[in-house]
């Protein structure tokens, strides 16, 4: 039911850690290939190249997108960017800072801390 003046977008995050859809070896297989006019889905999943079993969804979804201006990647930001200067930006934007003692304690344990363990 979407038009010009009232466009559907419709936000899909993690579509590969979805249980109970699809089939064991194709969790979004459900999602549509065509889309209605006015419609958009934007769809996020996760890709290992070190880990095909992760990235079985990413490869599914590569294929079925069929032109590529409609796919985006986003690349990692690397654990010195992830960790150090957007946890002290965060820091900084609610008016809070650290001593040098407490800042190389958490550059430390961030640096102990697989980021494959966060998710």
């Amino acid at each position: 039911m979407a038009t010009q003046q009232q466009r559907l977008l419709l936000f899909l995050d993690s579509v590969d850690q979805l249980t109970g859809i699809g089939t064991e070896n194709n969790k979004v297989s459900w999602l549509p290939s065509r889309l209605p006019p006015h419609c958009k889905i934007i769809v996020t999943c996760t890709c290992e190249e070190s880990n095909p079993e992760v990235s079985k969804e990413y490869d599914v979804l590569r294929r079925m997108i069929d032109s590529e201006e409609n796919f985006l990647e986003v690349k990692s930001l690397g654990e010195d960017l992830v960790s150090m200067q957007v946890l002290k930006l965060w820091i900084a934007s609610a008016a809070r800072d650290r001593s040098n003692y407490q800042w190389r304690l958490v550059s430390n344990a961030i640096g102990q801390c697989s980021f494959a363990d966060l998710r």
